[in-house]
C-alpha cells in the first residue's frame, strides 16, 4: 500500500500512484497487488480541482483510485490474511486517524519517501518474524530513514 499524506494534494496522490505502479512492475504476476491509497473521501477530491485536472490530463480517471471511505485496512494483521506493507509518501509519520483506528499499522511501514525532515517515528522490517505480529507483519527492528528527495532546479533554455 502506498499512502500519501492527509492533505491528499497533487504531489501526494501522484507520488502514490507512481510508486505503486513502479513497485508492481518489480513483482511476479501472481503477487499481491500494490495500491495507491488516497487519504480523503471520494467526494472530497472535487475540491482539489487542480489535482482532478492533473489526473485527467495525464489520462488517469480519478474514479479508478481507492479512497479512504471505500477501503479500510483490516482491524488486525491476522484479518488481512497476508502481510500488509505500508509505504508513506510525502509525509514521514503515520496519520493520527490511521494510527488511532489501526494500532498495528505504524509497525507495517516498509518505507518512507518524503522531502521533509524525518521525524524518526517508524522502523523498517529486516525480514524477521518475531514479536506479537509474527507471521502476518514483521515488527521492524531498526530505525527507518526517509529517502530525502533533493529538488533539482534547472533553468529553461
Amino acid at each position: 500500500m502506498f499512502l500519501g499524506n492527509e492533505a491528499s494534494d497533487a504531489d501526494s496522490i501522484v507520488s502514490s500512484i507512481c510508486m505503486a505502479f513502479l513497485k508492481q512492475q518489480t513483482l511476479p504476476e501472481d503477487a499481491h497487488w500494490c495500491a495507491p491509497w488516497v487519504q480523503c473521501k471520494r467526494g472530497e477530491l472535487k475540491v482539489r480541482a487542480e489535482t482532478d485536472a492533473l489526473l485527467r490530463r495525464a489520462g488517469l480517471d480519478p474514479d479508478w483510485l481507492v479512497y479512504q471511505d471505500e477501503w479500510q485496512l483490516p482491524e488486525s494483521p491476522e484479518e488481512a490474511g497476508t502481510a500488509v506493507a505500508i509505504n508513506l509518501l510525502d509525509h514521514n509519520a503515520m496519520s493520527p486517524g490511521v494510527s488511532r483506528n489501526l494500532p498495528w499499522a505504524p509497525s507495517a511501514v516498509e518505507g518512507i519517501w518524503d522531502h521533509h525532515e524525518d521525524h524518526g517515528l517508524h522502523k523498517v522490517s529486516d525480514g524477521t518474524a518475531e514479536g506479537k505480529h509474527a507471521g502476518a507483519l514483521r515488527p521492524p527492528p531498526r530505525p527507518c530513514r526517509s529517502r530525502r528527495v533533493r529538488p533539482v532546479v534547472r533553468r529553461a533554455r
